[in-house]
């Protein structure tokens, strides 16, 4: 099941010197399922890796073949995360960890989604596809840090394109042993994330396919192997407070409260490993959405140079630390 996905329509910041405004970009408005992520402390008894007889997944590995809609992944369609895929696993903990009726429930009875069965598995995915697990599997040296910097954000996604959501294995892998419940993160064709490891992300490693970066004054994305304005460190999902639900509505006090620009801060503090006079960071609003009736808004936390003048060089400010950065001219 997914939760809230990002969007390339309405993330770029493209209007330099108005860095708290944005015109002319469409927000996407989603509805979201009642109890499929939630921050919440993880039970002991979940496991990040399947224990069940015939395991043929762990932590990290991608798949091809998963639909988000039918809560299934297909685990014969594993491949390297080099190569296009529909999911990477970032978290899983074995059915009979959960008891009745999930332990001894059919793979026809939990897909059926007018079913106890699945309203079970909801409530099992809300306690085990946490921002804390979440993070801890896409970002394994720094997820841990992530969620205190974070704090009270909710549903938090890596820094590139798709959403987290949750899956069970295919009917032949149930079967076959493998009666778990998998946290995920999907992609769509095309878009960036396809290719690349999510755990590289904490990496310095450039992964122009994965990234997400961008320059002042553009409609789409600029790669990160190229110089750049802009670049995303990742998203995360809060309240919408009172705020208007169409962008266009939103004044310059509208577009993140303190509190969510000290997450951001604080994340990229972690990201960089250090805090710099020269980078700026900003929350921007991504998607909107409404979770359990309520109101939210998909956040995109970004880092730019604190000289307008100046733009980033190839690659990422992630493990740049405090040592330089050879910065070009706009």
């Amino acid at each position: 099941m997914p939760t809230t996905g990002t969007t390339d329509a309405v993330q770029l910041r493209t209007d330099r010197g108005r860095r708290r405004r944005r015109h002319g970009l469409a927000a996407v408005l989603v509805v979201l399922s009642t109890g499929v992520l939630v921050p919440a402390v993880p039970a002991g008894a979940q496991s990040a890796t399947a224990t069940t007889q015939g395991k043929s997944w762990k932590v990290g590995d991608c798949f091809a073949k998963a639909d988000l809609e039918a809560d299934s992944v297909v685990l014969s369609s594993k491949v390297s995360c080099d190569k296009p895929h529909s999911v990477q696993i970032l978290h899983g903990a074995p059915l009979a960890s959960f008891g009745a009726p999930l332990a001894t429930a059919s793979i026809k009875t939990l897909q059926r989604q007018s079913g106890p069965e699945y309203t079970a598995l909801q409530a099992a995915a809300a306690r085990t596809c946490t921002t804390a697990n979440v993070l801890a599997g896409a970002y394994p040296q720094k997820g841990s840090a992530l969620a205190t910097a974070l704090g009270s954000a909710q549903s938090v996604s890596p820094g590139t394109l798709g959403q987290n959501g949750w899956v069970v294995p295919d009917p032949r892998s149930f079967n076959a042993g493998n009666r778990d419940l998998l946290c995920v993160y999907s992609t769509n064709p095309g878009d960036y994330g396809e290719r690349g490891d999510l755990r590289r992300l904490e990496t310095t490693a450039v992964l122009p396919d994965t990234r997400l970066c961008a320059n002042w004054g553009a409609s789409q994305r600029s790669s990160c192997a190229r110089p750049h304005d802009i670049e995303t460190l990742l998203f995360f999902e809060t309240p919408l407070a009172g705020r208007p639900q169409t962008l266009g509505a939103w004044g310059t006090t509208d577009y993140s409260t303190p509190e969510e620009r000290q997450a951001c801060a604080a994340a990229a503090r972690v990201l960089m490993g250090a805090e710099r006079p020269d980078v700026t960071t900003g929350v921007f609003p991504n998607t909107f959405a409404t979770r359990d009736g309520a109101p939210i808004v998909l956040l995109e936390c970004q880092v730019y140079t604190a000289d307008e003048t100046l733009r980033f060089p190839p690659g990422t400010l992630t493990g740049i630390g405090s040592g330089p950065i050879t910065f070009g001219k706009v």
